[in-house]
């Protein structure tokens, strides 16, 4: 134990020809009560002590519990070089209590790491998916604007937007065209709208854009526009 640390016992094990396995030497002192004498039959030999010495591999079992603790059980197979034949098997006893802390530890980083790598991935995934929306939107109202431009244009209908906290008026190019005047002569107000109203539809048109901001009615109506040169059209 001095020697290797968390080691309690050291045997040499040798197998007969019937198969039953037995002890060369152990760790122990002579006529101490835990002795094997050379020549013991080990009685339950573990499993992975057979196994070492049918395939001539080391192997390690899982904690064993017996009366004395908890251990952990190598086996190291010594094989003969002129022969290949495993003429013994070196096993080692060593504390297990601390077993499960080991594997614990050694499984927590790969455990950790993995973990992370999911996080990554479905993160990835998710930024991914909102971009394939974020674009399909955009095409979407890309495509939607389009297709408004064109039906507006077949119908030759003006779009405007009224901000009514800033008194901001704002108006398409086909607005332009309806009231026979250039971009750069509209100031963008409801003033510079009104005054482009015929004179005789001017407060009537007012009132019925009044009572739609009021929420009293749709502003559904038609009215008659005085271009600069004179010209007097209607509008729907």
């Amino acid at each position: 134990g001095a020697v290797i640390p968390g080691c309690r016992f050291l045997y040499l094990l040798g197998r007969r020809e019937d198969g039953r396995v037995f002890f060369y030497a152990d760790s122990e002192s002579i006529n101490s009560v835990d002795e094997a004498p050379a020549g013991q039959i080990y009685g339950e030999v573990p499993s992975n002590v057979l196994n070492s010495f049918d395939t001539g591999t080391e192997s390690t079992a899982e904690p064993v519990v017996d009366g004395q603790g908890i251990w952990i059980i190598s086996a190291v197979p010594i094989i003969d070089q002129k022969t290949g034949k495993v003429i013994a098997v070196f096993c080692m006893y060593s504390d297990g209590k601390n077993w499960i802390w080991y594997s614990v530890r050694a499984a927590i980083v790969p455990v950790l790491i993995t973990l992370l790598l999911i996080v990554i991935i479905v993160a990835g995934m998710w930024i991914l998916s909102r971009r394939a929306v974020a674009v399909n939107s955009r095409e979407q109202i890309k495509i939607l604007n389009e297709r408004f431009t064109m039906a507006t244009e077949s119908a030759r209908i003006g779009v405007w937007d009224l901000d009514t906290v800033r008194d901001i008026l704002v108006w398409d190019d086909r607005m332009y065209s309806l009231y026979g005047i250039n971009r750069d002569d509209f100031s963008g107000t409801c003033d510079a709208w009104e005054k482009g109203l015929h004179p005789d539809d001017l407060k009537r048109a007012k009132e019925e854009l009044k009572q739609a901001l009021r929420g009293e009615k749709d502003f559904d109506t038609e009215f008659r526009v005085l271009w600069p040169d004179g010209v007097v059209r209607y509008i729907k």
